[in-house]
């Protein structure tokens, strides 16, 4: 499974949105429920998922799947 699929199915299970919609096209404001505290369940989840730990920093700049999958992918080098 890509990062992309990962990150696809935590939006899903955190958002409640379809995989279809979760493109690294897609930002923050283009999904109702991505609010403060969706976006800090989706960084558990994502914690958890790829075994890794995001700083303060890190987090308050994901803005896009985009931002979560690019770092991610440096995090963990997939």
């Amino acid at each position: 499974m890509s990062v992309l699929e990962k990150i696809q199915s935590i939006f899903t299970k955190v958002l409640g949105v379809p995989k279809s919609e979760i493109v690294l096209e897609a930002s923050r404001n283009q999904f109702a429920g991505w609010d403060s505290w969706a976006h800090l369940d989706l960084v558990m989840e994502v914690e958890a998922e790829f075994n890794c730990s995001l700083t303060m920093a890190e987090t308050a700049g994901i803005n896009s799947v985009r931002d979560l999958a690019e770092l991610i992918s440096r995090k963990t080098g997939q």
